[in-house]
């Protein structure tokens, strides 16, 4: 086993790479199996998040790009799942939360004036999540594309859906999903993501709930989701799976009133959310 205490490692296959660096070892002299994983800064907008393993050939140290704080607007963060994401990324994270509402009155009592955090902060947002109701949702892209660039990631947890005497049922949009439907409202050059569809508003606004659940994330640039399940990560509770391209994510989104019919015909369901094993 290398006791020494600085290694050298290379993050291959991330465009955020900034090539080898050294990284310290603060454990040296444990055993391999006893050393925790360990975020070290690359630059002033990422770390790398550094775990040792010992393999048949001998030592060596494994790096994943975690960001480091970060800007998350959340759009519709006032109400359901948009305030259950501020509450958890708030308590669980460093990143610096925004909160606006459709209602400016709404969005005042929580947080800033939905109109004055977009013109003067939306453009520094790093992730959008657009967490309005999903008839409102395209409205809402349109209204803030001047203040978006390539940089910033568009995340959309809606999930169309109606309600009549047998229960809800999921209403697939023209463009096949509510997520798809904000890709064609975006400008071109914003990554558009789905994730947190499938999770219990209720479960995730309650702090005192431990969660235990999954988080299916669609997308076309690889970049964007794996920053996305990289934040979902981060939450106590919660374990991202990539679910595929940005096509499938009508199938993602089928699944929530499914999830809300099994709640309501049985007890002891309530706050439902899935788990793959």
């Amino acid at each position: 086993m290398r006791d020494s205490a600085t290694y050298n490692y290379g993050c291959v296959g991330s465009s955020h790479s900034n090539g080898d660096a050294s990284v310290v070892d603060p454990f040296p002299g444990d055993r391999i199996a006893d050393r925790p994983a360990v975020a070290h800064r690359v630059s002033d907008a990422y770390t790398a998040v550094v775990r040792p393993h010992m393999p048949a050939d001998g030592y060596f140290l494994e790096c994943d790009h975690r960001f480091a704080t970060m800007e998350i607007a959340l759009l519709g963060g006032t109400g359901d799942i948009g305030e259950g994401l501020a509450l958890r990324w708030a308590r669980d994270t460093a990143h610096s939360i925004l909160i606006g509402s459709r209602d400016p009155e709404k969005a005042t009592r929580r947080a800033n004036d939905y109109d004055t955090l977009l013109s003067e902060r939306g453009a520094d947002a790093d992730v959008v999540g657009v967490s309005v109701p999903p008839e409102y949702a395209s409205d809402t892209v349109d209204s803030i594309a001047s203040r978006l660039d390539d940089e910033t990631v568009l995340v959309s947890p809606a999930v169309s859906m109606r309600r009549d005497g047998a229960g809800f049922h999921y209403t697939a949009p023209e463009a096949s999903s509510v997520a798809e439907e904000l890709a064609d409202a975006a400008p071109d050059y914003v990554p558009v993501v789905g994730a947190f569809q499938n999770l219990a508003a209720g479960a995730l606004s309650d702090l005192d709930q431990e969660l235990a659940a999954d988080v299916i994330v669609t997308g076309d640039e690889s970049e964007a989701t794996a920053l996305v399940r990289s934040l979902t990560d981060e939450i106590e509770g919660l374990r991202a799976l990539d679910g595929g391209p940005l096509a499938v994510t009508g199938i993602v989104e089928s699944v929530t009133p499914l999830l809300i019919n099994l709640a309501m015909n049985n007890d002891g369901m309530h706050d439902l959310g899935v788990r793959f094993q």
